[in-house]
């Protein structure tokens, strides 16, 4: 039966299959090209398992639409910085259309992408000042939560994932939001994930809809009051007194997207962190020694440039980025030519950093948790876990800022005791690499904490 379903997708997709036929990979069936041998599992550590049977590139379909798969970093530089109007984004957008609209976030080419990219609000001059303000206000958070906690058995991830979205709402409205306003973003985050399953993107559940309704309707009535004053440095206070129009798509898209493309990922980054120098001591002592030295709550310009603290961030970054990859599509009537393959039209391309990122031929040792590679900077396309060229992330430099605030905070006044057994291994959830099992803990308050 399977040779029969394998025949007939010759037939339907011939001219792909010969353009690509020079590049391995599984054999698709009829309908769903590749997508039963993707089920049962996360795609990351799928795309890992074809990696090592295929080679660093290789081809597989979705469906009908062809694609895929490259681990080399000539690949990425290529695609992501030398030549990246050659390709639009693929987000996918029928997934993210309810929750990303016509952000920037979403825009496919330059065309749209640069405008778009050229009013955010992270590209304004302002927005150091948003920055510099926000640090304070993250310490806060992390020992309103946390001191609370002290000698309970905690997930500490989720600790960190409620901490993130009270800093992203303070950043971008100047006040926390409600808890019913989390229960909202998570619930749209899945059906990003839930869209992006379906060949067909739908959502047919009203209690999502009506959770957008509510989420949208609550930025909407922020935006609507305007500035706090002439002293707040949220994002709606600066970009008022700024003029900036704030239209319906302003409003309900790239803000909100703010949370939506952002907020998680944030998070992600300071769990990761706060877990692996947790699990290897020898480089967390040095990042709390780093923090003592550093004074009573260091400014977001001392905070940024410390040396250990930024090199295991950055490690963090490279054994969990909090993306786990991006996409890039041939544009509607081009074609390509990648190591010798003549891409057709519709072409997707998965750059997965999980994959660059831990590979045995550009990382020695590359599961081990080593700060110290970062003494030199990485070759061009071996780390991204933002993105590069152009179009990297819009939101890096508040990830950053945030997992580092975050990550200071707890090692700096908390002891971490990891359960036995814990571990940091991920599941895929629209696209984000999530901690399975989250980072049991308990909390004990250091002796000589910074800051008393």
């Amino acid at each position: 039966m399977r040779s029969l379903f394998e025949s007939l997708f010759r037939l339907q997709q011939g001219r792909a299959l010969e353009a690509l036929a020079s590049v391995p990979g599984p054999t698709p069936v009829f309908l769903v090209g590749n997508g039963l041998d993707l089920l049962g599992g996360d795609l990351h550590v799928k795309f890992e398992e074809w990696r090592a049977r295929y080679g660093d590139l290789m081809r597989f379909f979705l469906f009908s639409q062809p694609s895929l798969l490259t681990a080399k970093p000539e690949h990425v530089v290529r695609i992501l910085v030398d030549r990246p109007d050659e390709w639009i984004k693929n987000v996918p957008r029928g997934a993210t259309a309810p929750t990303g609209g016509e952000s920037v976030f979403r825009a496919p080419d330059r065309k749209e992408w640069a405008p778009k990219r050229a009013a955010h609000p992270f590209e304004q001059r302002w927005i150091t000042e948003s920055y510099d303000a926000l640090v304070p206000r993250i310490r806060e958070l992390v020992r309103a939560r946390l001191d609370a906690r002290v000698g309970q058995s905690i997930n500490l991830y989720e600790e960190i994932l409620r901490v993130t979205f009270d800093a992203f709402a303070i950043i971008v409205l100047g006040e926390t939001l409600p808890p019913e306003a989390f229960d909202d973003h998570e619930r749209m985050l899945k059906e990003v994930g839930n869209r992006g399953a379906l060949p067909v993107p739908f959502s047919p559940s009203p209690f999502f809809w009506w959770r957008r309704w509510r989420w949208r309707k609550r930025i909407a009535a922020r935006i609507a009051r305007g500035s706090l004053g002439e002293r707040a440095t949220d994002l709606v206070s600066m970009m008022s007194r700024a003029g900036t129009d704030m239209t319906k798509r302003l409003v309900h898209d790239e803000l909100g997207n703010v949370f939506l493309a952002g907020m998680k990922n944030a998070a992600l980054a300071a769990s990761s962190s706060t877990f692996l120098l947790t699990e290897h001591t020898v480089f967390g002592d040095r990042v709390r020694t780093e923090l003592d030295a550093a004074g009573l709550d260091p400014d977001r310009t001392t905070l940024l440039a410390l040396p250990h603290l930024d090199r295991s961030v950055k490690e963090a970054g490279r054994l969990y980025p909090s993306v786990a990859g991006f996409v890039r599509e041939v544009k509607p009537g081009e074609r390509i030519e990648l190591d010798g393959a003549i891409l057709p039209p519709r072409t997707q391309v998965f750059l997965v950093s999980w994959i660059v990122h831990r590979h045995p031929e550009i990382w020695a040792d590359p599961t081990r948790f080593d700060p110290d590679r970062f003494l030199e900077e990485p070759k061009p396309g071996t780390y991204f876990p933002f993105g590069l060229g152009l179009r990297f992330c819009v939101g890096r430099d508040l990830t950053i800022l945030v997992a580092k605030t975050v990550t200071a905070e707890i090692l700096s006044r908390f002891d971490v005791a990891l359960d036995p057994g814990a571990d940091y291994e991920t599941k895929l959830v629209a696209v984000l690499t999530i901690p399975k099992r989250g980072v049991p803990c308990r909390l004990t308050r250091r002796a000589t904490p910074r800051g008393t």
